[in-house]
């Protein structure tokens, strides 16, 4: 059964949903520890938690996989393709008015930044791929993904996988 638990960002709290048991446990020990901040993020080294800040996860990333990537292209990736999806359960772009063609994008955006925790205005400017919105225009979204959503689940996990694969064909 999904849990949930509260994590910070940037000092604002936000409620993420976990998909898994294990998941919580292991969410819900690293905020109950003793010691430490309120940040998710530490590690114990010579006997106190440290603060696990922005860079060194991105020397880390880069490290392991050989190329210049940091936690921004993940978050990137993430609102790109949850408006993929947002944008291919649309309505068509082809409807008569400016408007009423504007309608989706502007309600993926929305979508989206709420669950960033963005405004629409910097979720749509730094996190969306602007690509996925010339297509929309043109009448192309990804293809249909039968399973989204099956099994009850919604979120990351229904979004994994071959949603991924179907917008790297999208914008390739």
């Amino acid at each position: 059964m999904p849990r949930a638990a509260t994590m910070r960002r940037q000092g604002a709290g936000v409620a993420r949903g976990l998909v898994d048991e294990e998941s919580f446990s292991v969410v819900r020990a690293l905020l109950r520890r003793r010691g430490g901040t309120d940040r998710l993020i530490e590690y114990w080294e010579g006997r106190r938690w440290h603060q696990v800040e922005g860079g060194e996860l991105n020397e880390h990333l880069h490290a392991v996989s050989g190329h210049p990537i940091t936690t921004k292209d993940f978050r990137t990736w993430h609102a790109t393709v949850l408006t993929a999806v947002a944008l291919a359960v649309s309505v068509e772009a082809s409807e008569s008015s400016e408007a009423a063609r504007k309608r989706p994008s502007s309600r993926a955006v929305r979508e989206v930044a709420n669950y960033l925790g963005n405004t629409p205005a910097v979720c749509r400017a730094s996190y969306i791929n602007p690509r996925l919105f010339e297509l929309f225009d043109e009448g192309v979204t990804i293809e249909a993904v039968p399973d989204l959503g099956a099994h009850g689940r919604s979120g990351p996990p229904a979004t994994k996988g071959p949603v991924e694969e179907a917008v790297l064909r999208l914008l390739s």
